[in-house]
């Protein structure tokens, strides 16, 4: 159902009124319109500042969708240290990770960015000292035998 500053807006426009209207789902005004952000249940933010209040209008608490923060509720929360290597949250739980770089969720499902060159460097040395140790091991043996 629309807000009431929606449809008095609407009037306004109606009989020639310089009133700025954003459409619903939107705030704003005469400096232009923006998207509201991911209120609870989809309920619509404040007409004039965007803000999610909850039902009982407390206007300290902001009611926001799951995943979302800020007093409009358009930030997405990524647990953990998303940021940390460059990468940034695109949506709840959603980190994107520079080029290079791979998100690594640990057992608690905190993000993190970490080098796929540093661990397949790491890999390659230890397959190195396996395969070096194996050939020391198979000399031995032979030297042994002889």
């Amino acid at each position: 159902m629309p807000n009431l500053k929606y449809l008095i807006g609407l009037v306004l426009v109606a009989v020639g009124g310089a009133y700025a209207q954003c459409a619903e789902g939107k705030y704003g005004g005469a400096d232009g319109c923006n998207i509201c952000g991911s209120c609870l249940e989809d309920k619509a933010c404040d007409y004039d500042t965007g803000f999610c209040w909850d039902d009982n209008t407390d206007k300290e608490k902001r009611n926001c969708a799951s995943g979302y923060t800020s007093q409009q509720c358009n930030v997405p929360v990524c647990p953990g240290d998303c940021t940390s290597a460059g990468g940034f949250c695109a949506g709840p739980d959603k980190c994107v990770c520079p080029d290079l770089l791979a998100e690594r969720k640990d057992d608690m499902g905190q993000s993190t960015c970490y080098s796929l060159r540093a661990d397949g460097l790491k890999g390659a040395g230890i397959a190195l000292l396996v395969l070096i140790a194996s050939i020391f091991s198979c000399r031995l043996v032979h030297a042994m035998n002889h």
